[in-house]
C-alpha cells in the first residue's frame, strides 16, 4: 500500500472530513432533548420522533446554537465609535478656524471717517451678525484653560493688543511656539550674571557686589585657592536662610546641614557636592538678611520692594558662583544633595528675577527628581528629604509647565507613588520649638493641597478643551462646582494661624493679646520684623486662595466677553466672582511686597497680576461686563476697591520690570490701557 499521498488528495480528503464533521454538528443540533440526553441517534420526525413515540414521552427539539461567537456588532460599534471620533476632531479643527478668523472690529462715528478712541465701550461691541449659540460656543475649548497665557489668547484680548500697539517688536515672535517666544522674551536683553567668585583675602576687598551684611570675620580665600568660612559668617547667613527661605521651601534638614555640611568649606572648602550645598544656602541667606538693606531704586518715587545688592550684582552672588564653580563638576550626580543644589539654585534665580535661568535649571532638577522619586522606597534612602524635594519640584513644575507653558518634566504621575511628606520636626530640643513658632508643618501641608487643586483644575480643563465631548457649557459648569468645593474644603481646613474670615481677608488671627493689621497697602509700612516670615505664609496663603477663585471663574468671563446671547445666571454671577477675586492679593501688599526676593517665584505672580488688571479694565469698557461689575460686585465699595487694588498691581509690575523680562513684558501689555510712564 503506498502510504505517499498527493497534495491534492490530501486537500480533498481535508475538506471531506470538514464537510463530514459539518453534517455530523447539524444532526447533533437538530436532535430532540430525549435523544441528546440519552445519547441516541434521533430519526428527527417531526413532532415525535420515533423514539419518543415508541416510549410515550414529550419530545422537543431547541434552536440550532451558532458554533462561533458572533462579533459583528461589536465591529459595527468600534467602525461608529471611530467615524464619530474622527468627525468630533473634524468640527474642532473648523471651530478652532473660525476662532481665528473671528473678528472684533471697532465701531467707527456715524461720519464713518474717524474711530473711535481705544478703550471706549464700542470698540468690544461684537461684530458678528448673528449670536452664537451653545453648539458653536464648545467649539472653542482651547480658551478654558485656567492660564493667563490662555486668556491673553482671547480673541477680544488679541483684538486689545493689537488696538493699543502693545505687540511692539513681539509681533514677529508670535509665529512661534509660546513656550519658545517666553523663553526668548525672558532671555533677551538681560546680561548673564558675573560669574566672580570670593576674592583673594577678605570678602569685601577687590568685590564689586555692594555687602548688603557686614562680616565680623569675612571668608577668605587662601592663595592656594582654598576657601575658608568662619563661624561668624556661617551662623548668620545659614540662620537667615533657615529663618526665610527653609520654611517657605523646607527641603533641608537644619541639623543635619549644621552637623554634617559646614564642615566642608570651614576649614577650607573642597570641591564636592556638599561644599556648593553650604555656599548656596550662604548665598540664600544673604539673600534673606538684604531684606533690610536699601531697595536697588525708587520707581514711582517710592522705595523699591527689591532690596540689596544691584540690579547686575544681587545680594549672596559672590557664594552662588562658588556653588555654581562645584555644581558643574558633579552636575550630572544622581544624588539628593545635588537635586537641593538644583532646587536651591532655582530659587536663587527666582529671587534675582531671572525665570529663563530659573526654568533651565529647575528642568533639571525636576528630571533629577523623576529618577530619585522611582527610589523613595528602596533601604538607605532618606525618604521624607526626598518627598519634600518632589512636592517642592511639583510646584515648581506646575508654574513653569501650566501657567508659563514652558516644557519641564511631569511629576504628575508619581505623587501615588512617592507619598505624602510628614514635615516631622528636627532631632533638638532648639530645633522642636522652631518649628512650633514656625508653624512651617501646617504650612508645607497646605502648599501641597493648593498646588494639587491648581494642578487639578488645569489638567481637567486642559482635557476638556482637548475633548469636544467634555467642553460643553453644562459638563464644564459641573466641574467648575467640583473644584470649587475643594477649594473651600482646603480654607476651612487650614489652621488658625493661617485662616480668615470673610470680613477679615487682610486681618492676622493671633495669640498675641495686641492683634494688629499686619498687611497694609502702604508700601512704607514696610520696617517691620515678623520672625518665621511668618506674614509671607499668611500672604501667600490668602491670595492664592483668592487666585484660585478666579482661576476658576474666568471661564464665565470668556462667555460673557464672546457669547452674551448664551448666558445663564450662573454665568452672571460666576463672572462677578472672578472680579471681585482679582482684588487686593496681600502678596502685592505690605510687608511681603517690600521684600520680592523673597516671594516664590515672583515672575508668577507677575504674570497673573497683569491678567488681574487686563480684567479690570476690561469690567470699565466692555458693556456686558460693565454691566455685571455694577449689578452683581457691589457698585461704589468695588469701584473703591478696584482702584486701590490697580494702584497696587501697578506698582508691583513698575518695581519687578526692573530685573525680570517677563515683567516687563506684562508691563508692556498694561502700559497702554492705563495711560502710564515709565
Amino acid at each position: 500500500m503506498d502510504l505517499r499521498r498527493s497534495p491534492s488528495s490530501i486537500g480533498s480528503a481535508g475538506v471531506g472530513s470538514s464537510s463530514v464533521r459539518k453534517e455530523r454538528g447539524a444532526i447533533a443540533a437538530q436532535a430532540c432533548e430525549n435523544c441528546r440526553n440519552r445519547k441516541q441517534r434521533c430519526d428527527e420526525a417531526r413532532p415525535k420522533c420515533g423514539k419518543c413515540q415508541k416510549l410515550g414521552l414529550e419530545c422537543s427539539y431547541r434552536e440550532p446554537q451558532p458554533t462561533k461567537k458572533d462579533n459583528t456588532l461589536q465591529e459595527i460599534l468600534r467602525r461608529l465609535t471611530y467615524i464619530e471620533r474622527e468627525l468630533a476632531e473634524l468640527r474642532r479643527l473648523a471651530a478652532f478656524r473660525q476662532t481665528q478668523e473671528y473678528e472684533l472690529r471697532p465701531l467707527t462715528t456715524t461720519t464713518g471717517t474717524q474711530e473711535e478712541p481705544v478703550g471706549s465701550p464700542s470698540v468690544y461691541r461684537t461684530s458678528l451678525s448673528q449670536p452664537l449659540g451653545d453648539s458653536q460656543f464648545t467649539g472653542h475649548g482651547s480658551f478654558i484653560t485656567p492660564s493667563t497665557k490662555s486668556m491673553m489668547d482671547w480673541p477680544i484680548m488679541q483684538h486689545l493688543t493689537d488696538s493699543t500697539g502693545t505687540k511692539g517688536k513681539e509681533v514677529e515672535e508670535k509665529a512661534l511656539p509660546y513656550s519658545t517666544a517666553t523663553a526668548a522674551i525672558m532671555d533677551s536683553e538681560q546680561q548673564p550674571l558675573s560669574t566672580e567668585g570670593l576674592a583673594i583675602g577678605p570678602y569685601a576687598t577687590g568685590a564689586t557686589t555692594p555687602a548688603s551684611f557686614h562680616y565680623p570675620n569675612p571668608p577668605i580665600v587662601q592663595a592656594s585657592g582654598a576657601t575658608v568660612v568662619g563661624w561668624d559668617t556661617i551662623q548668620p547667613l545659614s540662620k537667615g536662610f533657615f529663618d526665610t527661605f527653609n520654611l517657605l521651601y523646607p527641603i533641608i534638614d537644619e541639623t543635619w546641614f549644621m552637623s554634617n555640611t559646614v564642615v566642608h568649606i570651614m576649614g577650607g572648602a573642597e570641591s564636592s557636592i556638599a561644599s556648593a550645598l553650604a555656599f548656596v544656602v550662604l548665598a540664600l541667606g544673604e539673600v534673606a538678611l538684604a531684606g533690610n538693606a536699601a531697595p536697588i531704586s525708587q520707581p514711582g518715587g517710592r522705595p523699591s520692594g527689591i532690596r540689596g545688592g544691584t540690579i547686575e550684582h544681587p545680594p549672596g552672588l559672590q557664594f552662588f558662583n562658588e556653588a555654581r564653580h562645584r555644581l558643574g563638576v558633579f552636575v550630572t550626580e544622581v544624588s539628593v544633595e545635588n537635586l537641593q543644589v538644583m532646587c536651591l539654585c532655582a530659587l536663587y534665580y527666582a529671587s534675582c528675577g531671572r525665570p529663563g535661568d530659573c526654568w533651565r535649571t529647575a528642568s533639571s532638577a525636576t528630571t533629577l527628581c523623576q529618577t530619585l522619586a522611582t527610589r523613595v522606597h528602596e533601604a538607605g534612602v532618606p525618604p521624607e528629604v526626598i518627598r519634600r524635594l518632589f512636592y517642592h519640584c511639583f510646584e515648581v513644575s506646575f508654574v513653569l509647565g501650566a501657567e508659563l507653558q514652558l516644557p519641564i518634566t511631569d511629576l504628575e504621575h508619581l505623587r501615588t507613588y512617592v507619598g505624602l511628606p510628614e514635615f516631622a520636626g528636627g532631632q533638638s530640643e532648639e530645633d522642636f520649638i522652631s518649628n512650633q513658632r514656625s508653624q512651617f508643618a501646617d504650612y508645607g501641608q497646605s502648599q501641597i493641597f493648593v498646588h494639587k487643586f491648581f494642578s487639578g483644575l488645569h489638567n481637567a480643563l486642559k482635557h476638556a478643551a482637548m475633548n469636544e465631548a467634555l467642553s460643553s457649557p453644562d459638563i464644564i459648569r459641573n466641574k467648575l462646582r467640583y473644584f470649587n468645593e475643594q477649594l473651600e474644603r482646603w480654607r476651612e481646613l487650614l489652621p488658625r494661624h493661617l485662616s480668615w474670615d470673610d470680613d477679615q481677608f487682610l486681618g492676622f488671627t493671633t495669640d498675641d493679646p495686641s492683634p494688629q493689621l499686619l498687611i497694609a497697602n502702604d508700601l512704607i509700612d514696610s520696617n517691620m520684623a515678623y520672625p518665621y516670615v511668618t506674614m509671607m505664609q499668611i500672604a501667600l496663603v490668602r491670595s492664592q486662595y483668592a487666585l484660585g477663585k478666579h482661576m476658576l471663574f474666568r471661564y464665565c468671563v470668556y462667555k460673557v466677553l464672546h457669547y452674551p446671547d448664551t448666558l445663564q445666571p450662573e454665568d452672571y454671577r460666576g463672572a462677578a466672582e472672578c472680579l471681585k477675586a482679582a482684588l487686593k492679593w496681600p502678596i502685592t501688599m505690605a510687608p511681603p511686597s517690600t521684600n520680592k526676593r523673597l516671594v516664590p517665584l515672583p515672575f508668577y505672580w507677575s504674570q497673573n497680576v497683569c491678567g488681574a488688571l487686563v480684567l479690570l479694565h476690561l469690567s470699565t469698557q466692555h458693556p456686558m461686563l460693565s454691566h455685571i461689575r455694577t449689578t452683581y460686585c457691589g457698585g461704589q465699595e468695588f469701584d473703591y476697591a478696584a482702584s486701590e487694588t490697580i494702584d497696587l498691581y501697578i506698582k508691583w509690575l513698575r518695581d519687578m520690570k526692573q530685573i525680570c523680562r517677563l515683567s516687563k513684558r506684562c508691563w508692556n501689555i498694561i502700559q497702554p490701557l492705563y495711560k502710564l510712564r515709565d
